[in-house]
């Protein structure tokens, strides 16, 4: 994915956030996530769901992660990929993405990046990972102004080439654990995401 898009995705995976029945540092931590608000508020039966992206120079991975009981998770499933398409079409009039939401994500994105920076081997890191992808260190400041320049149209453009197309030999991949059950949980994944017209890969 080119490194323009990486921004969104990192603003996409703001978006979706996370949320979890139990907050170890105090209530208020993502509670206006997508994955919070549309997954998680309300519920019974699940313990957490989170997303996660990892960027790299030639290739990337972004997963979603969800653990609940067993009997409630072809209904968390269905939630995950409303979810996740509803980045698809960012405007679409039954469930958009307000510009509100776009602006807490960068702000969140921002915040995280710049708290971060206050670490020494944080600041190691990010330095190595970026000579290592870029070949030079990108200022601060330019960081900030092209996650500020992150559109409506970014979002449904990058989550089309990740939850639809598929990003190179990009496929999707299940990892289950649990019951003996778990077995079916691969056509359950299929069903709720083809019903939402995102990618199925070959499971």
């Amino acid at each position: 994915m080119i490194r323009a898009a990486q921004y969104a995705l990192a603003v996409i995976q703001m978006l979706l956030g996370d949320g979890a029945s139990f907050s170890s540092g105090g209530p208020g931590k993502g509670l206006l996530s997508r994955f919070y608000t549309g997954v998680m508020s309300g519920s019974y039966g699940i313990d957490n769901v989170n997303s996660l992206n990892l960027p790299y120079s030639d290739a990337g991975l972004f997963a979603v992660s969800l653990t609940c009981e067993f009997h409630v998770l072809k209904r968390y499933l269905d939630r995950l990929a409303l979810e996740l398409a509803s980045l698809l079409y960012p405007a679409n009039p039954s469930y958009p993405v307000q510009p509100i939401e776009l602006s807490r994500a960068k702000n969140r994105l921002k915040s995280a990046m710049l708290y971060a920076r206050e670490d020494v081997r944080v600041e190691a890191e990010d330095l190595g990972a970026q000579v290592l992808m870029n070949g030079y260190r990108l200022p601060i400041g330019d960081m900030i102004q092209r996650i500020d320049d992150v559109s409506m149209t970014d979002l449904q453009r990058v989550a089309r080439r990740v939850f639809v197309d598929g990003v190179g030999n990009g496929e999707l991949t299940i990892v289950a654990r649990g019951p003996k059950e778990v077995r079916g949980v691969a056509s359950m994944v299929r069903s709720a995401w083809r019903a939402k017209g995102l990618n199925t890969g070959s499971l």
